[in-house]
């Protein structure tokens, strides 16, 4: 008899050889009968010899036959699926709740498991559904392949993270049944993944499990915080692809919660991308600029916290997407965060250190003990950004100057850069060093200099880097540096205005830095596929996009130099690639309890669904620097980079045309559709009467 861990093997290399399929497996365990029945069936593989997605079609259309009224599946489709072996089926319908409804069914064929499955479903929907109901009601099929018996013993099980997403619970006790989808663990936040519990530990909660299993069945013995038996499932698991109307849609195989086929990087795809997070984020922008820091889509509610540079540096993006687009809607909100930071939340004084000083300006964490260099670095580089989409410094120079003489006054003889100031400027600073603070303010000062040409700013940008390159990381080999992007983007800036090999060679070093821990995951994105262009043991979708940002600067150094991008190119696409798995897109977003909140914006990563307003600022970035260079690989110059930056400044470029009108509005047709026109188009409405 095959062992519990022997069928759980098994299933799993059905599921990953079947990776463009439907993969409908016998289900060995509780959830599936057992007898020679199964004898006169077709063996699942042969059944399924030209793909799943006909399969799933076929499975999805006759539950929709018994939820909406409609007719069923032609009548070939319907015997194949009478010749494939049984399997337990779920159907979960999205889009009108919550709760979602959820049903299933078990049968010899899986035409058998199918129908059970889909009239439970119907007599839960009280079918037919009507029609005014149906273009948002989505229709997710999930089919057991594999399932083992096992045991949840420990308040968090933290042993399979990775499988978090893939793994699912079928509870029986007597009459009662109760189950969690392998999907459900994240769309219900069931896993604690991020920072951690209390005490620093990552897994999914059984008390979690416990609710969400009693949810299903109120009468499961199911005592709270105790060990369980329970059959771990694992489905293939599809969902019908958004759309309108009554027509049947063609069904999307799903991995995890995000569709399991990559979408190909190309600059249309990428375009479209760009606008939906750059909507998402200027939506997140309140009338009085602040910009909403966390929001919890499985719990439809925004987090606690706020940090004023990941302020800074969103709103930085904010003004790249804007040079693309031209979309003045964006600006508008720009302008606001902009005014919500200066105004509120920075400082002057007089500050002077061994490289000088004078008149400072500062970001004001009250709750802070001392001051982060980071803040006036990314504070420069959103005013910078600002000036860079306007074409000239016509407003905020002087604060630009102030937060740029704060900067000055924190190099040491040495070149090195304090990151964390007194407060009074007569106080000791911190002894504590930042990797990325120096890099930030470094890629602020730079800028600064393209459009204020005071020498200052560009000798302390140009001894801060000397100082990280020859001592911080002097002596260092691919295998000992972190990666630094801010270092990585300043790098690019200064080899542009100096043509100093010095900060060329570091950044093609800075490369193969990021190209290292890329190859780190290769192994297991061959279990894991969505792992592929991922960074970290569990990718998180922030990191990938800040190498991605490193490498877009890499590259423009690269095209100044007059050197190959063929392999800097190839490693930020399968960077971005990975990003894009990230976005909550149409057919994503299928689960989200408030798309209106959520949809456009990119959250932390295949583990993660939260949102934060910095995961959508290094993606948004990430996404429009590799749009950039797939774009100058056909001959076609759009904003951004330090040669569009001197151009600008020196007024020998004049300002990009955006996007045109009529295709901004289709870009947006599915943002607009899903959360309405933001008030920053409302206010230019009525600017404009």
């Amino acid at each position: 008899m095959m062992s519990p861990r022997r069928r759980l093997a098994v299933a799993v290399a059905v599921l990953a050889a079947t990776a463009t399929g439907i993969g409908i497996a016998v289900s060995l365990g509780r959830s599936g009968p057992s007898g020679d029945s199964r004898a006169r069936l077709l063996r699942p593989d042969d059944a399924l010899a030209d793909g799943g997605a006909r399969t799933a079609a076929t499975a999805i259309g006759i539950a929709r036959a018994a939820v909406y009224g409609e007719p069923e599946p032609p009548a070939d489709a319907i015997a194949e699926l009478g010749r494939v072996a049984g399997a337990r089926v779920f159907f979960t319908a999205y889009g009108i709740g919550p709760p979602n409804d959820a049903a299933t069914g078990r049968g010899e064929s899986l035409l058998e498991s199918t129908r059970r499955a889909a009239r439970a479903l119907a007599d839960r929907r009280a079918a037919p559904v009507w029609i005014v109901d149906r273009p948002r009601l989505r229709l997710k099929l999930d089919v057991v392949v594999g399932d083992v018996d096992a045991r949840f013993e420990s308040d968090l099980d933290g042993d399979r993270l990775a499988d978090v997403g893939l793994d699912g619970y079928w509870v029986e006790r007597g009459d009662h049944a109760g189950w969690v989808l392998p999907s459900e663990v994240l769309e219900g936040g069931l896993a604690t993944l991020d920072d951690g519990d209390e005490h620093g530990e990552r897994g999914v909660r059984r008390s979690a499990v416990i609710d969400a299993l009693k949810r299903r069945d109120a009468d499961l013995d199911l005592p709270p915080d105790q060990p369980f038996d329970y059959v771990r499932l694992r489905t293939s698991s599809w969902i019908e692809r958004p759309g309108t109307g009554d027509r049947p849609r063609e069904p999307l195989a799903l991995y995890r919660i995000h569709p399991r086929e990559r979408d190909e990087p190309t600059p249309g795809l990428l375009l479209q991308r760009a606008v939906w997070a750059t909507d998402a984020l200027s939506a997140s922008i309140s009338a009085e600029g602040e910009i909403r820091y966390v929001y919890l889509p499985d719990r439809d509610a925004e987090g606690p916290g706020y940090n004023l540079l990941r302020h800074a540096g969103t709103t930085y993006a904010l003004l790249q997407a804007y040079d693309r687009t031209r979309f003045e809607p964006y600006l508008d909100a720009a302008v606001a965060a902009i005014e919500f930071l200066l105004e509120r939340h920075t400082r002057t004084d007089v500050r002077h250190g061994p490289s000088g000083g004078g008149a400072t300006r500062w970001i004001d964490e009250t709750e802070r003990e001392f001051v982060k260099l980071g803040g006036p670095g990314l504070a420069l580089l959103m005013l910078t950004q600002y000036f860079e989409a306007r074409g000239e410094p016509d407003r905020w120079l002087e604060e630009a100057r102030e937060l740029a003489r704060f900067v000055v006054a924190q190099q040491l003889p040495t070149g090195e850069l304090i990151s964390f100031a007194s407060r009074d400027p007569s106080g000791t600073p911190s002894t504590r060093r930042s990797v990325f603070y120096p890099g930030e303010a470094i890629l602020g000062l730079i800028r600064l200099y393209a459009w204020d040409s005071d020498p200052r700013w560009l000798e302390t940008a140009e001894r801060a880097a000397r100082w990280i390159i020859e001592v911080r990381e002097g002596g260092k080999d691919a295998t000992e540096l972190e990666n630094d992007h801010w270092l990585m983007i300043a790098l690019s800036y200064l080899f542009t205005f100096t043509d100093d090999p010095l900060f060329y060679e570091h950044g093609q070093k800075l490369t193969m830095v990021v190209a290292r821990q890329f190859a780190r995951n290769l192994d297991a994105a061959r279990r894991y596929p969505d792992y592929r262009g991922g960074y970290y043991g569990l990718p998180r979708s922030t990191p990938a996009a800040t190498r991605g940002e490193g490498l877009t600067a890499v590259l423009d150094s690269t095209r100044v130099a007059g050197s190959s991008l063929d392999n800097g190119l190839r490693l930020l696409r399968e960077t971005v690639t990975h990003q894009l798995t990230a976005q909550y897109t149409p057919e994503s977003s299928y689960w989200l309890p408030n798309p209106a909140e959520a949809f456009g914006a990119f959250h932390g990563g295949i583990l993660d669904t939260s949102i934060r307003n910095d995961f959508i600022q290094h993606n948004l970035s990430a996404v429009l620097g590799l749009e950039r260079h797939l774009r100058a690989a056909n001959g076609e110059v759009v904003p951004g980079g330090p040669l569009w930056t001197l151009g600008r400044a020196r007024g020998e470029i004049a300002a990009f045309g955006g996007v045109p009108a009529e295709e901004m509005a289709r870009l947006r047709a599915a943002s607009v559709a899903v959360r309405g026109r933001m008030r920053w188009e409302l206010d230019d409405d009525e600017g404009g009467d």
